[in-house]
């Protein structure tokens, strides 16, 4: 009995990756359909961020559930991993695959920064970092100081690199300072004024705070450019 157990949940986890890799296929192809300006209205890459992290967390609930567990595990992991696959979708829809790195050191050495997401060019240079966060409660009077800290250093090594910031939602903290600044919509974003879990799954335009589309296009722009 437990041999067929483990044999089901095995089968699951396999099928699960051959999800993944027909879904980020699927994705590929959309981007490859669309114009620059039919994917900037349409928004298709902010949209299928928020429906994965809504999925994955309506997946941890259920399966929290199951063994009665109160505490429903972060996410942010997940958040780093659905930007990542996205950008790098749309960059090889524009023959640019192989661009998007994450976890990676930004120099070989010991102790040098790790961002959640880079992006490098074909000459291996980093010309983006992406610090992706689920909200920025747990920073509420910190997070402009570090951010601004770590841009300043990268561009001590890479004068070329944009340092951005993706946030998921303005749910739990107050965005007012990150919505009033000159980087708002440009380097700074928050995807959505809502918490994911509430979202319908079409994920209405009215749930959109600041897409994430301007940001793949100047990257796909600073790519081509060098």
């Amino acid at each position: 009995m437990a041999e067929h157990a483990i044999d089901i949940i095995t089968y699951q986890l396999e099928a699960l990756g051959d999800g993944y890799e027909r879904g980020f296929a699927a994705l590929k192809s959309e981007f490859e359909g669309m114009s620059i300006e039919e994917f900037t209205a349409s928004r298709p890459a902010t949209r299928f961020i928020l429906r994965w992290m809504r999925d994955l967390k309506l997946f941890d609930r259920r399966l929290s559930a199951l063994f009665r567990r109160k505490k429903q595990p972060p996410v942010a992991d997940g958040f780093t991993a659905a930007v990542a696959v996205c950008l790098e979708q749309f960059l090889s829809a524009h023959g640019l695959s192989g661009c998007v790195r994450s976890e990676e050191t930004t120099i070989p050495k010991k102790g040098a920064t790790r961002p959640d997401v880079s992006v490098r060019n074909r000459k291996d240079e980093l010309i983006a970092t992406i610090e992706c966060k689920t909200n920025l409660g747990w920073a509420r009077s910190t997070w402009k100081a570090s951010h601004e800290s770590r841009s300043s250093n990268l561009q001590i090594l890479f004068p070329d690199c944009t340092a951005y910031l993706c946030v998921m939602t303005q749910r739990n903290w107050d965005s007012s300072e990150l919505e009033q600044s000159e980087f708002y919509e440009r380097e700074w974003f928050c995807l959505s004024n809502s918490d994911v879990l509430t979202l319908a799954p079409e994920i209405p335009d009215e749930c959109i705070l600041t897409p994430i589309e301007p940001m793949f296009v100047e990257l796909l722009r600073k790519l081509n450019e060098k």
